[in-house]
């Protein structure tokens, strides 16, 4: 998923609206109302048990548990919101303080003229809530990590919902989608201030923060050249913008910090490594300073890279032939990187195919 497309919108300044519950329009709605619905509410409830735990807990966080258990009710509910949604749109009836009042007058043109725009509206922002509640589930469907038993805190997804009724990209919905799975799968995934960073980022500065995403190690520092920056266009001023914003930490000038990368042991013998998950980058370690540059991201910054990061083997080969042109690298003559299965934290490495990048000529 690419956080480039994730820019701000002409009403970033908009405040968040409250939304007491999640309505359907008339579109969405194709839930028969007559004769048995056993057989249809049997078949969703076996569908969904088989789903995984991160997802059904996505169901209740949308529907509230005691109504995404019960099938009945939820239908009849459809049905009802249908017939109100009608009268409203058809300027029959007027929503006002919570409840459908009839109007006595339906010749009130001005009034249908007003609720068709408050229709065109609603239906607007619904069917982008919809979209990224969609991608939300398509996330956490595919997840193989382990969700734990908390379910997502109403501040938290309220929020969420808030600025999702305004995200009409697919592009943004997918990372929308992906943050609220995030936060489902791990309580605290994500602060209430990273999702304000993410609003009100623009085109150009997602961009390059996810130019800069190439370059992250250990899920938090981010290489820097001899020159203080990451490339002509990733410069240091750049990178001061990124501060400003609040993705990478504010640090004494210059920017960067020095330091050693930490060691492995392979075949005996002891390399420097560093981890851009899920590659390993290492080389063998000697008597020479091979020290690397580095700022690191700030809590909201680690939290838009776990969501916007997409490593390949490309990244890995171009981060290994990134250091070897840095002073500090020049007795290192080759580097090595390979796919890893297990997971960093057990410092114990399974490898998968170990390949080199020679020093550039």
């Amino acid at each position: 998923i690419c956080i480039a497309h994730i820019w701000k919108s002409k009403t970033q300044d908009r405040p968040y609206n409250n939304w007491s519950s999640l309505a359907m329009s008339q579109s969405d709605i194709h839930i028969p109302v007559t004769g048995d619905i056993t057989p249809i509410a049997k078949g969703v409830q076996t569908n969904l048990d088989a789903l995984p735990k991160g997802t059904n807990k996505l169901f209740d966080t949308f529907f509230g548990k005691k109504h995404a258990e019960s099938w009945r009710y939820q239908m009849l509910v459809a049905a009802q919101t249908n017939h109100d949604v009608n009268l409203v749109s058809t300027g029959k009836a007027r929503f006002e303080k919570g409840e459908i009042n009839l109007l006595d007058n339906e010749s009130d043109s001005t009034q249908r003229s007003l609720s068709g725009l408050i229709k065109d509206k609603h239906d607007e922002e619904l069917n982008n809530l919809v979209s990224c509640m969609k991608e939300a589930i398509k996330d956490s469907i595919n997840r193989t990590d382990t969700s734990d038993d908390n379910n997502i805190s109403t501040k938290f997804f309220s929020r969420w919902r808030n600025e999702a009724i305004h995200i009409s990209e697919k592009e943004e919905q997918e990372i929308w989608g992906k943050v609220l799975s995030e936060e489902n799968q791990k309580q605290g995934s994500f602060s209430l201030f990273t999702l304000d960073i993410l609003r009100n980022l623009d085109k150009r500065t997602a961009a390059l923060f996810n130019e800069i995403c190439n370059y992250i190690i250990f899920e938090d520092l981010c290489i820097l050249n001899d020159n203080n920056e990451i490339s002509e266009r990733i410069t240091s001023k750049e990178l001061f913008k990124l501060t400003d914003i609040g993705l990478l930490k504010a640090s004494p000038t210059p920017i960067r910090t020095s330091t050693k990368l930490p060691t492995i042991t392979i075949d005996g013998k002891e390399n420097y490594f560093a981890d851009i998950h899920p590659y390993l980058v290492f080389f063998e370690k000697n008597n020479e300073d091979t020290s690397v540059l580095y700022t690191k991201l700030t809590t909201s910054g680690q939290e838009l890279y776990r969501i916007a990061r997409h490593i390949t083997e490309n990244t890995a080969r171009n981060l290994c032939t990134y250091l070897l042109n840095m002073k500090s690298f020049s007795s290192i003559n080759k580097i090595y990187y390979t796919e890893y299965k297990t997971p960093m934290t057990t410092n114990s490495y399974t490898f998968i195919s170990v390949k080199d990048v020679l020093r550039p000529e």
